[in-house]
């Protein structure tokens, strides 16, 4: 998981939408749809920050989308395939636990996504309200 930064030791595992196609590190990306169970995240004061689990309500699987790139030349041990999720500006309710959220596909907008058809419009709407569990 995540683009690998040129000359740098760290990885990209968050893609910005409004810079998708602006940055030479998106090019050559492919859309992709992340299936999960849920994503996390952590809210509080340093040293005892809440853990939080996010899911699409009433759903089982959220669906994040993504990006892929090919890295032919990669070196021994590195894969050549590597994905990131593409992220937007957060719902009011995300926003109290990150300042980036990643971009919810609906069901019906899953193949939009994978044939790159509206891409801009699904990640310039307004983010759907997820559920937030603390664990």
């Amino acid at each position: 998981w995540g683009l690998p930064l040129e000359g740098k030791k760290d990885v990209n595992f968050n893609a910005k939408s409004e810079n998708l196609g602006r940055l030479e590190l998106y090019k050559g990306a492919h859309p992709i749809v992340i299936p999960t169970c849920g994503f996390y995240e952590w809210k509080g004061p340093k040293g005892s920050k809440q853990k939080y689990r996010f899911q699409e309500p009433g759903q089982s699987i959220t669906y994040i989308a993504g990006i892929c790139k090919h890295y032919p030349n990669a070196a021994d041990g590195i894969f050549p395939y590597r994905f990131t999720m593409v992220t937007t500006k957060p719902s009011d309710t995300f926003s109290k636990y990150h300042h980036r959220e990643p971009v919810i596909l609906h069901r019906d907008e899953r193949e939009q996504w994978l044939k790159a058809e509206s891409m801009g419009e699904l990640m310039k709407r307004t983010p759907f309200e997820l559920n937030a569990v603390a664990v």
